[in-house]
């Protein structure tokens, strides 16, 4: 077919989207900083105190609603955001997994839950 896609391309860009997810991140000196009054600006502010942010503290606290986009933010402006998920409970009682974003730590014992 005159219009199909070339596989070898499409497998390619995703062994090449693979290599860069796992590659890693880069000096934190080329990080750009996000503009001051933004979601970023606050998020990273947040991540750099040593707090982990989940999606409802980025709500209630931080008046970010699509904090995941927020952290993409941060990671294509070159900020390495470590994605850990914690098990919560709903308002069911039952148990569901959130994301919780933190900064790498230099001392893994410097990272504190937000309260």
């Amino acid at each position: 077919m005159k219009n199909a896609p070339d596989r070898k391309a499409a497998e390619s860009a995703r062994n090449s989207a693979n290599s860069t997810a796992s590659s890693p991140c880069p000096d934190l000196k080329s990080a750009r900083n996000p503009r001051p009054g933004t979601q970023a600006f606050r998020l990273l502010a947040e991540l750099q105190a040593g707090n982990r942010v989940d999606p409802l503290q980025g709500w209630f606290r931080l008046g970010i609603y699509r904090l995941s986009d927020t952290v993409l933010q941060l990671r294509k402006a070159g900020w390495q955001v470590i994605t850990d998920t914690k098990e919560v409970n709903n308002r069911y009682g039952e148990v569901c997994r959130v994301a919780s974003y933190r900064l790498p730590a230099l001392d893994a014992r410097s990272t504190k839950e937000a309260p």
